[in-house]
């Protein structure tokens, strides 16, 4: 089976901090007008996705394409304001700190329950992201988790809240992660 990947939502880690956050906002992946740009613009982003592994600076990206660093910060301003860059952050290793990405695809067989299984599942520090999809399944959720006790422990405190709702859910987890490319080579 498969599903077609509209939209991405996600919350954020709460679980990395003790305080308890509002978590009605939500940064969401896979929507948005098309915005035009050009090929300059794509080997700054290029460059940026890079970052990491590079250490590659504004300067360094302005001298690799004959530009000024004023000239960089203008179009990566540009970028952000039109939504493109939507921020930069550290990639952490969540497995050293011994978390593992769970998803979880559930199918309901009450959908009046819906927004109150979302707003339930928000009050969860280590619920992550919700996936949108068309598909075989209602719900696709990603916790990072320390074990499978605790997604098994989450979902029958959701049976509990709302019973008579849960038809079936499937899991699986992430293994490894080798290395994620935000922008492709070609």
């Amino acid at each position: 089976m498969f599903s077609l990947y509209l939209q991405e939502r996600s919350y954020g880690h709460l679980f990395l901090i003790d305080q308890k956050i509002g978590r009605t906002k939500y940064q969401s992946l896979g929507v948005g007008k098309k915005v035009n740009i050009d090929d300059l613009d794509i080997q700054i982003l290029k460059s940026i996705a890079t970052f990491p592994e590079t250490g590659i600076s504004i300067p360094d990206i302005a001298k690799n394409f004959n530009l000024t660093s004023d000239a960089v910060n203008y179009r990566i301003k540009k970028l952000m304001k039109n939504d493109i860059i939507r921020g930069f952050r550290a990639g952490i290793d969540f497995s050293k700190l011994g978390y593992r990405l769970y998803k979880v695809d559930m199918v309901l067989k009450e959908h009046n329950n819906f927004p109150q299984i979302m707003n339930y599942l928000l009050e969860n520090p280590f619920f992550y992201a919700r996936d949108i999809t068309l598909g075989h399944v209602d719900l696709e959720l990603e916790f990072y988790l320390k074990n499978v006790d605790q997604l098994h422990q989450i979902m029958e405190n959701v049976s509990v809240k709302f019973p008579n709702t849960i038809r079936s859910y499937k899991y699986f987890t992430l293994v490894k992660s080798h290395k994620f490319k935000y922008i492709p080579d070609g």
